[in-house]
């Protein structure tokens, strides 16, 4: 995946393993949320690769900037980041299948590296996260419905957060968004893949300001097995 600057504050995602789907969730944030995130002017497809263009945001990546902010400015930031956050949680799931807007497979760290489904029902996607869970020969309760289906980023880390010359900050690279069960974000932000990539730092930052789903998110951890060494079974 390549992201290039173009005349004109333009910028150009583009790749093999880039989806319109992407496109298509950043316009569903923006058309139901007020969160911050890239406007998409085009997408297209040519020889097998789709093209995003959109209009560039200035700013540097939280990544970039933690380190030099005020602890006020983190406060802000992430109050900011924390009502966004609210914001994805009251969009309403009704007449969305799980997982992606487009209806298909389910990709990200706990839908194995070949993705998962598509799942018709919710009731289908905890299915297959109860397999996975009982495979990886764990003896932790199951997954429940108790949890309703959120909006979910399912990348948030700050590679993927702007913060603009006005400390506003944005969301980008919605690329593994979709229809997931409320923990989810929780669950992404603490894993051990976002330690290994990030500023440690954010991460307690980030979900001192969250429901805590330590609980849940102990039992995605403990899929990990499967998810490896199982994908297809």
């Amino acid at each position: 995946t390549q992201v290039v600057q173009i005349p004109h504050d333009l910028v150009v995602k583009y790749g093999h393993f880039v989806k319109a789907t992407e496109a298509r969730s950043i316009i569903f944030v923006s058309e139901n949320t007020n969160i911050p995130v890239p406007s998409v002017l085009l997408v297209f497809k040519k020889e097998n690769v789709t093209y995003i263009v959109m209009w560039l945001i200035r700013g540097g990546t939280l990544q970039d900037r933690w380190e030099e902010l005020s602890n006020p400015l983190r406060d802000e930031v992430m109050d900011q980041f924390a009502g966004y956050l609210a914001e994805l949680g009251s969009l309403s799931s009704e007449g969305h299948t799980p997982g992606p807007l487009d209806g298909g497979k389910c990709e990200g760290q706990w839908w194995t590296q070949y993705g998962a489904g598509p799942f018709t029902t919710y009731r289908d996607l905890l299915a297959w996260l109860n397999r996975k869970l009982q495979q990886s020969a764990r003896t932790s309760p199951p997954f429940s419905d108790k949890y309703p289906l959120v909006f979910t980023h399912q990348d948030l880390c700050p590679t993927n957060l702007i913060l603009d010359d006005s400390n506003r900050l944005w969301i980008i690279d919605w690329g593994m968004a979709g229809w997931y069960p409320s923990y989810f974000e929780y669950a992404c932000i603490r894993s051990p893949e976002a330690f290994m990539s990030i500023d440690r730092g954010w991460i307690p930052a980030a979900l001192s300001r969250l429901p805590n789903y330590e609980t849940e998110a102990n039992k995605l951890e403990a899929m990990r097995y499967a998810l490896t060494f199982l994908p297809f079974s």
